[in-house]
């Protein structure tokens, strides 16, 4: 099994260092550019909200990000020491909701949040969430298998169409906002991220 680990500051502005390391690694895996995105997306929102409600937005902490691919698939595990997540997110995360049963051409029935932890629900294979002593993970496992059926009816994961052109035009906002951050991200301050690349097989 090959491991690695990322560590980043608790702050919003270096959540797209997780999203282009999942990115590449799923690329690897020989993902398709959708396959990769929903994996990338579940990462940066399982890290976002870390950020925001286990940290309160406060920086000046840790969270971790560790990958480890096997024969079946590839896991993620969502590490932080902040406050636990609450009970009804935690079942919401684990069971599912309705929270995605919007119309996309109606903003007024858009849902005021919730989404994030729904769209991880339905595009992870497994899903669990576990507080021991001061240490917050949420793990996640995408298979392979799942993966390759994926590349053939899209709506495997869950999505709908509608819901799925959604993640569409999020992906191409993202791509915009963090495209200059990608290209001189050599260059960023190294105290405000601490990167541990820890590989092994």
């Amino acid at each position: 099994m090959s491991r690695l680990r990322l560590t980043i500051n608790s702050d919003l502005n270096d959540v797209y260092l997780v999203g282009l390391t999942v990115n590449r690694i799923c690329e690897h895996l020989r993902m398709d550019s959708v396959q990769a995105y929903e994996v990338e997306l579940c990462a940066v929102e399982a890290v976002t909200n870390a950020i925001r409600h286990a940290y309160g937005n406060e920086p000046g902490h840790e969270v971790s990000v560790a990958m480890m691919i096997s024969e079946d698939g590839l896991r993620l595990e969502i590490c932080d020491t902040g406050s636990s997540m609450l009970p009804e997110h935690q079942n919401r995360l684990t069971q599912g909701s309705d929270v995605l049963a919007f119309d996309p051409d109606d903003r007024r029935s858009l849902p005021e949040g919730g989404m994030g932890l729904q769209i991880i629900h339905d595009v992870m294979d497994e899903v669990s969430y576990r507080t021991e002593g001061d240490t917050n993970s949420l793990q996640l496992l995408r298979l392979f298998n799942a993966i390759g059926g994926a590349s053939q009816d899209l709506g495997q994961t869950g999505f709908v169409e509608g819901q799925r052109g959604s993640l569409t035009h999020e992906r191409s906002n993202w791509d915009e906002r963090h495209e200059s951050r990608a290209l001189d991200a050599a260059e960023r301050p190294v105290q405000a991220t601490s990167m541990a690349w820890n590989i092994s097989r």
